[in-house]
């Protein structure tokens, strides 16, 4: 099941892409937009993006990290927490 999912998707994404590259650079035309304002935008997303995971507070606490480093090495060494 997993497999013939991963291969519908691959295929569906093949087909995206061949249809962007042929039709991509018409209908950015048709609405008047150039590529290199695309790119910017582009660049744009990807930098908000990261400076939103720069900025994000640590969802754990100090605490939490000691609690959950412990389980991690317990669980490693066959030991229940």
């Amino acid at each position: 099941m997993r497999r013939e999912l991963s291969k519908w998707v691959a295929l569906d994404s093949f087909f995206l892409m061949i249809g962007s590259y042929l039709i991509g650079a018409r209908v950015l035309g048709m609405f008047g937009v150039s590529l290199p304002v695309v790119q910017v935008a582009g660049g744009l997303v990807v930098v908000v993006m990261g400076w939103t995971m720069l900025m994000k507070k640590d969802e754990l606490a100090a605490g939490d990290r000691r609690a959950y480093r412990g389980v991690a090495i317990g669980a490693h060494n066959g030991n229940r927490a």
